[in-house]
């Protein structure tokens, strides 16, 4: 609501309520200059220490993915890439081949769509839900973190989950994601751990390739973030994006990677990319089934109001 990306500039509404005359002077994600002297003094600092204006999580994610790409990491350099950032937020975001996104009036706000604002002041279609939240909820808080499970644990799992017919509906974060409005809930809910694991992991894939959808993604996914390591939610999602070569990254490529190259530190040698093995079942299906719960769902929401 304060800043207008298209035209790199402070929104309508912040310049006719004076609201654009109140900042300070814009500052790029760069050195502003060395501390003063004042506060060499009184934190004990050495006087060349360069105070650097930062940048937002998900774009320092987003610098650190495209960094890797260019140091020849694994995926190929000047086309179409999108970043799924994951952690308590699932944050894709989409760099366009031409790196010029003109279908602003395309993407659908209400389902929780928006465009952030690169290093460079271009415009990056994203898309977002809770899904870190959502899992730590359905999982409990002691499974907020990715279960240790093998592929083959992992393939059997999420095939009794889709011949048992469970899944998990949205959302369990309200108000968030393309599903906001609805209120979460299990269809034949699994008693054995791993199979429930395996569903939400679908879930969150579902989620994922809906958001993925939205924006338009396609050619290269990066996955980063805490759950990149998820072997079954990167492959679920890979298997979902046939059309897309995915890649897994590693811990290293992370937020504060991004931030550090702001001082032009060069990537650490040795870093890759995974590319990620699609989960060997049919999931056309079971995600047309998903869509067709969500859309009644949704529905039954609007008649309730």
């Amino acid at each position: 609501d304060l800043w207008y990306p298209v035209a790199a500039s402070y929104s309508r509404n912040a310049l006719n309520r004076g609201w654009a005359a109140r900042f300070a002077p814009f500052a790029r994600a760069d050195a502003m200059g060395p501390i003063s002297a004042e506060w060499t003094e009184r934190s004990g600092l050495p006087g060349d220490v360069n105070v650097l204006c930062g940048l937002h999580d998900s774009n320092a994610a987003l610098l650190a993915a495209r960094a890797a790409v260019s140091r020849g990491a694994g995926a190929r350099e000047g086309g179409d890439m999108t970043v799924l950032s994951t952690g308590t937020w699932f944050v894709a975001m989409r760099t366009p081949s031409n790196m010029c996104f003109t279908g602003l009036a395309n993407l659908p706000s209400d389902r929780d769509c928006l465009v952030n604002v690169d290093l460079n002041g271009e415009a990056v279609p994203s898309a977002r839900f809770m899904g870190g939240r959502e899992i730590e909820i359905l999982m409990g808080a002691a499974k907020g973190q990715p279960v240790e499970i093998t592929d083959d644990e992992g393939q059997a799992a999420a095939a009794a989950v889709i011949a048992n017919g469970a899944m998990v509906l949205p959302t369990f974060a309200a108000g968030a994601g393309p599903y906001g409005p609805c209120s979460g809930r299990w269809l034949s809910m699994p008693s054995d751990p791993l199979q429930r694991w395996a569903a939400v992991c679908l879930y969150a894939a579902l989620l994922a390739d809906t958001g993925l959808d939205l924006i338009g993604s396609k050619d290269c996914l990066i996955i980063e973030g805490r759950f990149s390591a998820c072997t079954l939610f990167v492959a679920a999602l890979a298997a979902l994006r046939p059309g897309m070569a995915v890649y897994a990254a590693p811990l290293s490529i992370d937020v504060s990677l991004g931030a550090m190259t702001l001082l032009q530190t060069p990537l650490p040698l040795g870093i890759t990319l995974t590319a990620v093995r699609p989960l060997k079942i049919e999931l056309n299906a079971y995600r047309e089934r998903w869509r067709q719960e969500c859309l009644l769902q949704v529905q039954s929401e609007r008649n309730d109001r």
